[in-house]
């Protein structure tokens, strides 16, 4: 066998569903060689890797093949998909798809399948490893619509973990990517609390910093919805520009919002006075940049403007008790 090579491969990466980041690699062939994937990132709650390939060399023999391929999680955990003869030139001789979840060499989870796998050379199969921060491990797969294979937990956070694909003989990648989620609360928290904000606005002499509450707004429902009559924080970022701080009054995606999570983020515009450029994280977490703005007026109220939905929304500084 050759010495194991390890690619490290120019990625493209692409938003997928709100809170979802999908990062595609281009086709390879693997022989006797891993690649590396991206690593997770920090804070992710759910991952998945998908992985089509197919092994150019997969000869029929008595039990296991000598060739196959594998989605390694890390920390000794790995995917295996390896062709199996349980009952090789018999009457009864039939080709199987043997799925493996191993730690090191110890077998946590297998499934012959006798179906939606193509145990041949050069048949292009699908193997898909999807994991949470719980510890929960689900295997699907098929060389047309991928099935479902077993699912376990383990316990243990992968996560944080190193993935890679590698093969035993030689492997042609056709697709892979991996997808991972973080959490709305979790992307956005920030060190902020009621209690800190209430005490760093208490102090401060910047006409900006304050508390806001939601006054009015001037918006077109068929373009946009309001996620809430929000509550909301600005204060400094140390440099020139002031985060927006959640405090209360989601009620669209309620449950995913709480007191110190970033709503957005104010940045002042050279030679306007009080005219920000403005980046807003709407009720589903999804960051909001271009063609937006804010205002200060009277140092009372703040006024954030998105003229593509049609919808203006202010605020009224509220005086601290």
């Amino acid at each position: 066998m050759r010495g194991l090579s390890v690619f490290v491969l120019s990625l493209l990466t692409a938003l997928a569903v709100s809170g979802s980041r999908r990062t595609y690699l281009p086709e390879i062939n693997l022989c006797d060689s891993s690649v590396v994937l991206p690593s997770w990132p920090v804070k992710s709650t759910r991952g998945l890797i998908e992985v089509r390939g197919a092994l150019k060399k997969d000869r029929d023999v008595a039990g296991e093949s000598s060739t196959w391929w594998e989605i390694n999680l890390g920390a000794g955990y790995r995917v295996t998909l390896r062709s199996y003869n349980p009952s090789f030139a018999s009457l009864v001789d039939e080709r199987l798809s043997r799925v493996t979840l191993y730690r090191g060499d110890s077998i946590i989870a297998r499934t012959d399948m006798s179906k939606g796998f193509a145990p041949q050379a050069n048949a292009f199969n699908t193997l898909i490893v999807e994991l949470d921060s719980l510890g929960n491990i689900a295997v699907a797969g098929g060389t047309r619509i991928p099935e479902a294979v077993f699912a376990v937990n383990v316990s243990r956070n992968l996560l944080h973990e190193s993935p890679s694909v590698k093969s035993c003989g030689c492997l042609d990648i056709s697709n892979l990517f991996v997808e991972s989620d973080q959490s709305i609360s979790r992307k956005l928290m920030t060190d902020w609390t009621e209690e800190n904000l209430r005490e760093h606005i208490k102090s401060s002499r910047n006409p900006v910093e304050g508390v806001y509450e939601y006054l009015d707004r001037n918006n077109d429902p068929h373009y946009a919805r309001l996620g809430g009559r929000y509550l909301i924080a600005v204060v400094s970022d140390g440099s020139s520009g002031y985060d927006i701080i959640y405090i209360d009054g989601a009620r669209t995606n309620e449950s995913s919002w709480t007191t110190g999570m970033l709503k957005g983020h104010l940045e002042p515009v050279k030679m306007l006075v009080d005219q920000f450029y403005l980046v807003w994280y709407d009720a589903l977490g999804e960051k909001m940049t271009e063609d937006i703005d804010a205002s200060i007026e009277q140092n009372a109220i703040l006024t954030f403007r998105f003229p593509l939905y049609k919808t203006v929304i202010r605020f009224l500084k509220r005086p601290l008790k």
